[in-house]
């Protein structure tokens, strides 16, 4: 059986899922994290090595900064070679890894998969030092198309081989077993059942532009913002206090009804929340193709996105949703959405079988393991 030695981080769900559904009864799976707290269990239970560099307090007998401890210690974990090295969410540090490990497995099929904020949201030195590695890799993926064309306009197209492969959607499964209604639904939620439901993001980060959505919504007349019942789920990334408690000062004098959700949030959980949501509402600065957008569409729910964030993807596919180009234009968009909600929701429905042949672990477990064996069959460029 082949060895992946993955640079990531072990606590991701994401990494979780892309293990279950890629790796397991295919690979020896060796992970190299900062910590191993939330899917420990799992890990044990499958037989997938975890070493974490919080551990390396007991590295001692020699004075050196805390970072090179960490890399030291994580990279003579690995007595064995490896046939693949993968980084997940490059950053510095893992770049800086990945160079001990590969000058002992120069042999591997070495892969860097870019998330989204790891190329959009970092600074330009820390984007020029993980450029160094760039002539080391054999293959780059990227969960969306526009992330790569940013990528090329960065660095240029002569780095490796480049795939555009998202992670799967675990919850399309679980959204097909659910057998509530939608009524039945909301209750579980707690929010009104005679109401349309509007989801503003799906997590709780600044970058989500809570604010802006709802303050662009607050210019709408009383007896539509009647019809409507806002919803915040801050489950991830609730970090930043002052923050939210600005959002929770604005959505209480906004004139709507609201509700926050803060718990985390496992499939079925997922799947009973994208489907007591009638509208989204995604404003975010920078974001790759999430999971959350894809949910929403495929339980019929209506996506209002900034058309900053090109989703080329959904419109090759022609699935369907409306763009706002500003906050002034989303406040209109909305209205215009909340009139014509019913023949929305119903034309809503077509949108499943694509989005399900393009984006189920099913459909795209077979691109993964071609990016880690070989890259020589179907190029997703």
């Amino acid at each position: 059986m082949k060895k992946i030695v993955m640079l990531c981080e072990a606590d991701s769900i994401w990494i979780r899922k892309y293990i279950e559904n890629v790796l397991l009864g295919r690979y020896q799976i060796v992970l190299l994290a900062h910590s191993n707290k939330i899917n420990a269990d799992f890990y044990q239970e499958n037989n997938v090595t975890v070493y974490v560099d919080e551990n390396c307090n007991a590295f001692q007998g020699i004075r050196v900064l805390p970072t090179l401890a960490k890399l030291h210690y994580l990279s003579n974990k690995l007595s064995d070679p490896v046939d693949v090295i993968q980084i997940h969410f490059i950053d510095v540090y893992k770049s800086m890894l990945f160079k001990r490990i590969w000058r002992k497995n120069k042999q591997a099929r070495t892969v860097i998969t870019y998330w989204g904020s790891d190329l959009n949201r970092r600074k330009e030195k820390e984007l020029m030092y993980m450029k160094k590695i760039f002539g080391k890799i054999d293959a780059f993926t990227f969960m969306t198309r526009g992330l790569k064309e940013r990528f090329e306009k960065k660095y240029g197209k002569n780095y490796g081989r480049k795939y555009v492969v998202d992670f799967g959607v675990s919850a399309y499964d679980t959204i097909n077993r659910e057998t509530g209604d939608t009524e039945e639904l909301k209750r579980y939620w707690g929010f009104p059942t005679d109401k349309i439901v509007v989801m503003i993001g799906y997590n709780a980060i600044r970058e989500q532009n809570h604010m802006e959505v709802i303050k662009s919504l607050k210019k709408i007349s009383q007896e539509m913002k009647n019809k409507c019942h806002i919803a915040l789920q801050f489950s991830y990334g609730a970090h930043d206090k002052e923050y939210l408690d600005k959002v929770r000062e604005v959505v209480e004098e906004s004139g709507y009804t609201y509700s926050i959700i803060w718990d985390f949030l496992d499939d079925n959980k997922i799947a009973r929340l994208r489907l007591a949501t009638d509208i989204m509402i995604h404003a975010q600065t920078t974001d790759a193709l999430s999971a959350s957008i894809l949910e929403i569409l495929y339980s019929g729910g209506i996506l209002i996105n900034g058309e900053w964030l090109e989703y080329q993807e959904l419109d090759d596919s022609n699935i369907d949703y409306i763009k706002f180009h500003d906050f002034e234009d989303l406040r209109d968009k909305f209205i215009d959405a909340i009139q014509h909600f019913e023949d929305l929701k119903r034309n809503k429905i077509k949108n499943r079988k694509k989005l399900y042949d393009m984006g189920s672990w099913q459909a795209v477990k077979s691109k993964w393991i071609d990016v880690l064996e070989n890259g020589d069959g179907i190029s997703y460029e």
